[in-house]
C-alpha cells in the first residue's frame, strides 16, 4: 500500500497541468509575454495553476528563467556547481543556472565571492544580464556613456521594451515584468522538454523517491501489517533551506528553520515537534511560533502553535495541524529576535533528533499514532519498530547572526566638487557630494539639514549617485527652526535607504533665485552639516529592520545604533564642510582658442595676431537693475617664446570684430617664458559680453624670429583657469561684483603653436 501511495503521490506532483493558462495572468497586461514563457516549459507557476505576476523576483529566479529561455535544456550541463562562496551545504535548485550562467561572464558574484540569490533585480541589472546572455552587441559610441547601464538601455529602449515595463533604473522587477522583459528582446526562446516525471516544481524527486523506497523496504518486509481497511497513516518531513545572514535585534518574525511535509495512507494531523539550538542560545529569541501554509501558495503564514524554551530544547505541543493524504504543506518556524545593543550572537535552529518523539503525529480517520521516527540514514528507528511511520529528511538550516541596532555613517564623498559660480536663477552643477554608509542593518533616512547657504539659494535637490531626478527636496521652511542658509528635507516615510553595508552617494544641486526675486551677487556658499548633537542636528534616520529611531552619536568608542558625521567609523563626530562657491549675475561659460592658424604653423615674422580667443556667456534672466553682462577687466597671458623675441613695447589687445580700437599691454622680457598683462582693456576697448553671446579677442606684437639654429616656438595660454585659490588670469566683472576667476571645466587654454624646426 505505501508503494502504491508513493508512485500515485509521485505522479500526482509531476503531473501538475500546463495545458491550462495560469488563472492569474488572464487579462493581465502581460499576460501574452508570460504565456509565451509558459507554453515554452520556462515557467511552471505555483499550485493551483497560480503565476503570482505581480509578486517580486529575486537573482535566483530570475537566473533560472533567463538561461532556461536561452540554453533550454543546455543549461543541466554546466559540471561545477558550487561556484560562489555561499554555496554551502545540501545542494540548492538555483546552483546549476547560478553557476552556468557565472561559467558564460554573465554573473561574477559580490566582491566576497557570494551569489545573494535572495535579492531583489531591479531593472538595469536584469537588462544587463539578458544582453550578455543572448550576446547581443552592444551599441558604439562616440563618448564614453554617463552610465554603466546606458549601453543595455538604449538596446531595450531600442527594441521597445520600455514600452511594457517602467523605465527607471532601479526599479525592482515582478514575476510578469521579467516575462514582457525577456520576451520584449525579440530573441529566441528555447524549448524545455519536461519529463511527466518531473517534480521540480513541488518537491524533489529525491525526496519522493525516497519516501516511496522507504515504504517498499516496509511493505515487503516480514513483519508488515496486513492490510487493513483503514490504512495507517504514513508522514514524510524534508527540511528546507531557509536563509542566513546577520539581523538586528529587536526583529520579528524572523524565520529559523522550515520544512515541507506530506501524509501517505490517510490525513494526518501533527500533533508536537521539537527542536534544539544547534548554534548559540534559544534565549537569543523569543515568541517562538509555529507557522504552516494553509491557502497553496508554499508561504507559511497561519500560526499553529506557540513553542516553549526549557534550556536548549524548543518545545511545540498540543499541535492540531491537519495534513491532506498526497498534498505537501509548507511549515516554518519564526521568533523575534531579542535586542542587542552591540556585538553579535549566532542562534541556529535543527530538529531535536536526540529524543526518539521529536515529531509527534496521528492518523485522522483511525486516530492512530505514527510510532517511530527515522532519521536521514540512520537505522535505530527500525531496530526498534518493525515499521517506522515518520521519515524525516534534514538538512542544515540557515544560520542568523544577531547584531546591534543599525548604524549610519555620512561623510564627504571621496570624488571632489571643485568651487564653482553659480549664476543666479539657474540650477546650479553638483556644489556637494556626500556618502552615506549603513552599518547592522538597512536605514531609512528621514531628514537632512545642510546649511551654509544664502538667502540667494531658493532650494537644494539631493539626487542618488546616477539619479536623474531627486529623492528629495530641501527648503529653509522645512527645517525646525528656519535660518538663512539652512535647508531641510523632512520625510517620516523615508527620504533615502541604505542598504545595509552599502555605501550611497548623495549629490546636492541648488536652485538660485534670479536678482529680480532677491538673488545677490558677490554672495558665497559653503554647505555644510554640523558636527552637533543636539539641537538642529544634521540627520535623522531609523533601522528599517529593527524600526528603531538612531540615536546621535555620543561620543564613544562603541557603535550602538548611532548616526555619525563626517567619520567612516566610530568617533566624535566632524563637520562636513564643502567647496566655496561665488554667486554671480552673469557669467563666462568658455574660453577657446579661434586662431585660423593650425598648430605647427612657422613662426610669423614682423607685426603679427599671434593668440586669439573666444570668451562666450551665459544665458541668463538676472535684470533687476538691467540686463547683466559679463565685462572682462583684465588679462594675464603667457607667452612662451624659444629662439623668438617679441616687441615688449608693441604688444597691444584688440577685439576682432573692431580692430581700430586696441589696448596696450606689458611684457616682462623680450622671449623665454614671458607674462604679458592686459589691465583695464575695458577703457580702451569695449569687452563687454552680452548674456548668451560671445567676444573674439586678438593679442598682437612684432614677432622676430631668431638668428640662431634649431627650433623656434611662439605660443600664447591663459593658465590657471578654474581654481578659485588662483586668482588673476581673468579679471571680470558681472554689472554688480568683481570676481579675478573664471569656472569653465579648463584648466588652461592654449592659442596656435608656432613651430620652425
Amino acid at each position: 500500500m505505501l508503494i502504491a501511495f508513493g508512485c500515485l503521490l509521485y505522479v500526482a506532483f509531476s503531473t501538475v497541468a500546463l495545458a491550462e493558462p495560469f488563472r492569474d495572468a488572464l487579462n493581465h497586461p502581460h499576460e501574452l509575454q508570460i504565456e509565451h514563457l509558459r507554453t515554452q516549459g520556462i515557467v511552471q507557476g505555483y499550485p493551483g495553476n497560480l503565476f503570482r505576476p505581480d509578486h517580486p523576483i529575486n537573482r535566483a529566479e530570475f537566473l533560472k528563467i533567463l538561461m532556461l529561455a536561452v540554453l533550454g535544456e543546455e543549461v543541466f550541463e554546466v559540471g561545477e556547481r558550487r561556484c560562489f562562496a555561499d554555496f554551502l551545504g545540501e545542494e540548492q535548485w538555483y546552483w546549476v543556472y547560478a553557476c552556468v550562467a557565472k561559467e558564460r561572464g554573465i554573473v561574477h558574484g559580490y566582491p566576497d565571492g557570494s551569489f545573494r540569490g535572495t535579492q531583489r533585480v531591479n531593472t538595469v541589472e536584469a537588462l544587463k544580464m539578458a544582453v550578455l546572455a543572448w550576446k547581443i552587441p552592444l551599441p558604439l559610441y562616440f563618448r564614453e556613456p554617463e552610465n554603466w547601464y546606458d549601453s543595455y538601455a538604449d538596446i531595450a529602449a531600442s527594441r521597445g521594451i520600455f514600452s511594457v515595463i517602467p523605465h527607471y533604473p532601479n526599479h525592482l522587477l515582478t514575476r510578469s515584468e521579467v516575462a514582457a522583459l525577456l520576451v520584449g528582446f525579440g530573441e529566441e526562446i528555447a524549448m524545455v522538454v519536461r519529463p511527466t516525471s518531473s517534480v521540480s516544481s513541488v518537491s524533489s524527486p529525491s525526496s519522493i523517491s525516497s519516501f516511496s523506497s522507504t515504504s517498499s523496504s516496509i511493505s515487503s518486509s516480514p513483519a508488515a501489517p496486513q492490510v487493513e481497511t483503514i490504512r495507517h497513516g504514513a508522514l514524510l518531513i524534508e527540511q528546507v533551506a531557509t536563509a542566513t545572514g546577520a539581523q538586528v535585534g529587536g526583529v520579528r518574525d524572523v524565520p529559523l528553520l522550515a520544512f515541507t511535509a506530506v501524509a501517505g495512507r490517510q490525513d494526518v494531523v501533527l500533533t508536537g515537534l521539537k527542536f534544539q539550538a544547534q548554534v548559540g542560545s534559544l534565549d537569543r529569541a523569543g515568541n517562538y511560533r509555529l507557522f504552516t501554509d494553509l491557502n497553496g501558495d508554499r508561504i507559511a503564514e497561519t500560526i499553529v502553535g506557540a513553542g516553549k524554551v526549557a534550556g536548549n530544547v524548543l518545545t511545540f505541543s498540543g499541535l492540531s495541524a491537519a495534513l491532506s493524504e498526497g498534498l505537501l504543506q509548507r511549515f516554518a518556524v519564526r521568533a523575534d529576535l531579542r535586542d542587542l545593543t552591540s556585538g553579535q550572537a549566532a542562534l541556529r535552529l535543527g530538529f531535536a533528533t536526540g529524543d526518539t518523539q521529536y515529531v509527534q503525529a496521528v492518523g485522522a480517520i483511525d486516530g492512530r499514532e505514527l510510532a517511530g521516527v527515522k532519521t536521514d540514514d540512520d537505522r535505530t528507528c527500525e531496530r526498534t519498530y518493525s515499521v517506522c511511520w515518520i521519515e524525516v529528511h534534514t538538512m542544515v538550516a540557515g544560520q542568523v547572526t544577531v547584531s546591534g541596532l543599525g548604524n549610519l555613517y555620512v561623510t564627504k564623498d571621496a570624488v571632489p566638487v571643485p568651487s564653482r559660480q553659480l549664476l543666479l536663477g539657474e540650477h546650479s552643477e553638483p556644489i556637494l557630494r556626500l556618502e552615506l554608509r549603513a552599518e547592522g542593518e538597512d536605514i531609512v533616512v528621514t531628514q537632512i539639514s545642510i546649511g551654509g547657504g544664502t538667502n540667494s539659494i531658493s532650494m537644494l535637490e539631493l539626487y542618488e549617485g546616477g539619479g536623474a531626478t531627486p529623492f528629495a527636496t530641501a527648503r529653509s521652511m522645512l527645517c525646525d527652526t528656519v535660518v538663512t542658509g539652512r535647508f531641510c528635507a523632512v520625510s517620516q516615510e523615508g527620504l533615502l535607504r541604505v542598504g545595509k553595508d552599502e555605501e550611497k552617494d548623495v549629490i546636492v544641486r541648488a536652485f538660485l533665485k534670479t536678482d529680480n526675486d532677491g538673488g545677490t551677487s558677490g554672495e558665497t556658499a559653503a554647505l555644510s552639516l554640523t558636527a552637533s548633537t543636539t539641537g538642529t542636528v544634521a540627520v535623522k534616520a531609523r533601522g528599517a529592520q529593527s524600526t528603531r529611531d538612531l540615536q546621535q552619536n555620543d561620543g564613544d568608542a562603541v557603535a550602538e545604533g548611532e548616526i555619525f558625521i563626517g567619520r567612516g567609523s566610530v568617533g566624535s563626530n566632524m563637520p562636513i564642510v564643502g567647496s566655496t562657491h561665488d554667486l554671480v549675475g552673469a557669467k563666462i561659460i568658455s574660453i577657446a582658442n579661434i586662431n585660423p592658424d593650425p598648430d605647427q604653423t612657422v613662426v610669423p615674422s614682423g607685426v603679427h595676431p599671434f593668440a586669439q580667443f573666444r570668451f562666450a556667456a551665459a544665458p541668463h534672466q538676472n535684470t533687476y537693475a538691467g540686463l547683466n553682462t559679463v565685462t572682462v577687466t583684465d588679462l594675464t597671458f603667457t607667452v612662451m617664446a624659444a629662439n623668438v623675441q617679441i616687441a615688449t613695447g608693441s604688444v597691444v589687445l584688440f577685439r576682432k570684430d573692431d580692430p581700430s580700437r586696441t589696448a596696450s599691454c606689458t611684457a616682462d622680457k623680450v622671449t623665454g617664458l614671458i607674462t604679458v598683462t592686459c589691465v583695464s582693456i575695458q577703457n580702451s576697448i569695449s569687452s563687454v559680453i552680452e548674456q548668451g553671446g560671445f567676444m573674439d579677442l586678438a593679442l598682437q606684437t612684432t614677432v622676430t624670429p631668431g638668428a640662431a639654429a634649431g627650433s623656434k616656438l611662439l605660443q600664447a595660454s591663459l593658465n590657471g583657469l578654474s581654481d578659485r585659490a588662483r586668482l588673476g588670469t581673468v579679471k571680470w566683472e558681472d554689472g554688480v561684483f568683481p570676481f579675478q576667476w573664471v569656472d569653465i571645466e579648463a584648466s588652461f587654454v592654449r592659442s596656435t603653436l608656432y613651430r620652425t624646426p
